[in-house]
């Protein structure tokens, strides 16, 4: 902060210091200083964002969007459905240690499984989550498309196959879909529709596959979909 520091080459205007180093006395408090200045040069990997998702589907469809761990700096981690009972615990350090390490938390969750819904509501009356949490009402799938899409979607999963594609756009398209509310159900009409031959939708693949189809981001109705709005946060 002395003049001669400045007048060697060139001037600091007034705050410079802070916005380039973090501190206008970045020697002070070196280590602090050498992440603000990495962050500034563009060379900062660490992990800024952990995303803490329901399942399979969500972590393809985000990991087909966001890329390497390393140029996002969001680790997507699977909690395989497990957000209450005895896994609470477990999620609950996570929470802690993101807050220890001064990282977002994100958690997305289904609001048709009721006591992974409590749990999150509970984080967060604990103060345990800085940063946002997307509840996917019923589900992944049906929070954020369409029937309609979602057999589109479907068709794609088949015709991409990498073990045995197959055209199914006429057996889908005539199929009678009714009464199919969750993505559960939307799985078990697919397999039944293929005679059980087909695997399971639920899987990377077709996160990956619904990502691909680049639907609008704004629906027909004029609201975006809540993935989009969780990614933008």
């Amino acid at each position: 902060t002395f003049p001669e520091e400045d007048e060697g080459f060139s001037h600091w205007f007034e705050g410079a210091r802070v916005r380039s180093y973090g501190s206008a006395r970045p020697l002070d408090f070196p280590s602090r200083s050498r992440i603000d200045l990495l962050q500034h040069m563009g060379l900062e990997t660490s992990i800024r964002v952990k995303w803490y998702v329901e399942g399979q589907t969500e972590l393809g469809f985000l990991l087909a969007e966001l890329g390497s761990t390393r140029d996002s700096q969001i680790e997507v981690v699977n909690r395989k459905g497990k957000f209450a009972g005895a896994a609470v615990v477990d999620l609950w350090e996570e929470l802690r240690r993101d807050k220890a390490a001064e990282r977002f938390s994100m958690i997305s969750a289904d609001y048709d499984v009721p006591v992974n819904h409590e749990a999150v509501q509970r984080m967060a009356r604990e103060d345990l989550i800085v940063g946002y949490v997307a509840i996917n009402d019923p589900d992944f799938e049906f929070a954020n498309f369409d029937l309609d899409e979602l057999i589109q979607a479907a068709i794609m999963y088949d015709e991409t196959d990498p073990e045995s594609p197959i055209d199914s756009r006429e057996l889908l398209e005539r199929a009678d879909w009714s009464g199919i509310r969750t993505g559960r159900e939307f799985d078990e009409r697919y397999q039944k529709l293929h005679g059980s031959t087909r695997r399971s939708l639920k899987g990377e693949r077709w996160g990956s596959v619904l990502f691909s189809m680049d639907f609008p981001r704004v629906r027909k109705d004029g609201t975006e979909r809540p993935v989009w709005t969780a990614i933008y946060m």
